[in-house]
């Protein structure tokens, strides 16, 4: 088995200050220049540097989804760069250790603009609820989908453009219906699951959001500048309901 340690920025909307770093495991996570970054460690079968990104994105991107519930903002990976790919062999009085070297590096852009600061006794309780989620996330039948579906958010949370942001929190919303069997078991899935979840169906007390994505992506004319007006207008409420929701089926799921 080969081991290889990466360094990393996760960058959003804020700036973030920590008085003391955050580590899990093989990850660790601190500030510098007001954004989060940090150094995460993985293991892979064969030196391959191909593989070893992979990994390394996986782990990563799973950690911007749990902490996007921490946070309750989207964070984008970026700026990862990886070490020297290692193995250490033991024998009889002799250690062999392989060493392959090729740093990759990933760039990613996302404009800064509001300062968090957390104190010491609060990045414990920062820590403490990542190591939850973890843990959670880890034990579920379904963790893949609903990491899947909080990708999806955080997609649409470093959206510029709302009428885009709001299609990717519907996606969102409808992988989570999709996880909890509301679209096998219900016809008007999308009205039971916002009425069980606290996410407001009909945003102008008219037009439901299930509406609002169809003309979207199908209506023409006067039918989809309403939708796009409408995106627009309730793209950020729908959002913070949906992650709510997110934060909701996270636990249920996994106290059942």
């Amino acid at each position: 088995m080969y081991k290889v340690r990466a360094t990393f920025r996760l960058r959003g909307p804020s700036k973030y200050s920590f008085e003391r770093a955050v580590e899990l495991g093989r990850l660790r996570l601190e500030t510098r220049d007001d954004r989060i970054c940090g150094e995460i460690e993985v293991e892979v079968e064969e030196p391959s540097f191909d593989l070893a990104r992979k990994k390394v994105l996986e782990e990563l991107d799973k950690v911007s989804s749990l902490l996007t519930l921490v946070f309750k903002e989207g964070l984008a990976v970026g700026d990862v760069e990886l070490g020297p790919i290692t193995a250490v062999r033991k024998g009889e009085g002799t250690t062999e250790i392989e060493i392959h070297v090729a740093p990759i590096t990933s760039h990613s852009e996302v404009s800064i603009m509001v300062v968090r600061r957390y104190s010491k006794e609060k990045l414990d309780e920062i820590e403490r609820q990542l190591r939850e989620l973890m843990d959670r996330v880890e034990k579920m039948e379904k963790g893949a989908d609903l990491l899947r579906a909080i990708r999806w958010w955080r997609k649409g949370y470093l959206e510029e453009d709302k009428v885009d942001r709001f299609i990717d929190y519907y996606i969102a919303f409808e992988m989570l219906a999709s996880l909890k069997g509301y679209k096998d078991r219900y016809q008007d899935w999308a009205r039971r699951f916002s009425e069980d979840y606290s996410i407001t169906y009909r945003p102008d007390g008219r037009t439901s959001i299930s509406d609002i994505r169809n003309w979207l992506m199908h209506a023409p004319g006067l039918e989809k500048e309403k939708a796009e007006e409408l995106a627009s207008l309730y793209a950020d409420r729908f959002g913070a309901e949906v992650l709510r929701a997110i934060k909701r089926i996270t636990f249920e799921i996994t106290s059942a």
